[in-house]
C-alpha cells in the first residue's frame, strides 16, 4: 500500500474488510501518491522489501493499491516468489483483443498524463488509448470522500457513449476509487453505461 493517509472506505483494496479472506497490509513508507502515479518515483526496491515481507508472512499472493505500478510489474513479479498483480490495467491487452476492433478499451484515471509510455508498454496499449481524466473533487482521494461523492458518482462524470464510442469498456487503475465504480455499476443505467467499469 502506498504511504497514503486518506481513509480507505470498504471495497478499497487496502482496506482489509473488502475483501472475502484474510489480508495482510504494509505500508511502503516514502511512497506517495504523486511521484508513484506520475512514475518520478525509482524507489522500486522498497516495494520489493514489502512484497518479500509479505510472503515471510505467509501472503499467498500480492496486489497494489496503485495500478500506476504496472511501470514495475516486471520487476515486481521476477523478485518476488509469490503472483503479483499491479494492476488492473494488466488486463488491457486481453479485453482490446476479445473485443474486438470495432470497440474500445478506455481508462477513467487522475492523470492523463501518468499514462505514459512505461505504462503502454507495461500494458499493451497502444499510443492512440482513450484517457479520460476524472474532473475536480475525483482527482484526489481525500477531496472525493469529504465530499461524500457516493451521492454524485464517479460515472456521471464520464462522457456518454456515442457512435465513436460504441460499448465503449471503462477500466479504472485506481484502488481508492472502487467503492464508487462499484456503485456505478450497480446503477449503470443511470450511469449511462453499456458495460461495466473495470
Amino acid at each position: 500500500m502506498l504511504d497514503t493517509q486518506f481513509l480507505r472506505p470498504l471495497g478499497d483494496a487496502g482496506n482489509p474488510n473488502s475483501w472475502p479472506f484474510p489480508v495482510i497490509i504494509e505500508r511502503v513508507d516514502g511512497a506517495f501518491a504523486q511521484p508513484v502515479v506520475s512514475g518520478a518515483f525509482e524507489e522500486i526496491e522498497l516495494f520489493i522489501d514489502a512484497g518479500r515481507r509479505l510472503v515471510d508472512r505467509s501472503a499467498c499472493a500480492v496486489v497494489t493499491t496503485c495500478g500506476f505500478l504496472v511501470r514495475h510489474q516486471r520487476a515486481l513479479q521476477l523478485a518476488i516468489a509469490v503472483p503479483v498483480r499491479t494492476s488492473t490495467l494488466l488486463s488491457y491487452g486481453a479485453l482490446r483483443r476479445k473485443l474486438g476492433g470495432s470497440r474500445q478499451v478506455a481508462i477513467l484515471t487522475i492523470s492523463k498524463a501518468a499514462l505514459n509510455s512505461s505504462v503502454r508498454r507495461a500494458t499493451q496499449q497502444p499510443r492512440s488509448t482513450n484517457g479520460f481524466v476524472l474532473p475536480s473533487p475525483y482527482r484526489e482521494p481525500t477531496q472525493v470522500l469529504a465530499f461524500g461523492s457516493l451521492n454524485a458518482p464517479i460515472c456521471r462524470r464520464i462522457p456518454a457513449p456515442s457512435p465513436k464510442q460504441p460499448g465503449c469498456l471503462f477500466m479504472m487503475p485506481c484502488q481508492w476509487a472502487r467503492p464508487f465504480i462499484s456503485q456505478c455499476n450497480h446503477d449503470r443505467r443511470t450511469c449511462r453505461l453499456s458495460r461495466p467499469i473495470l
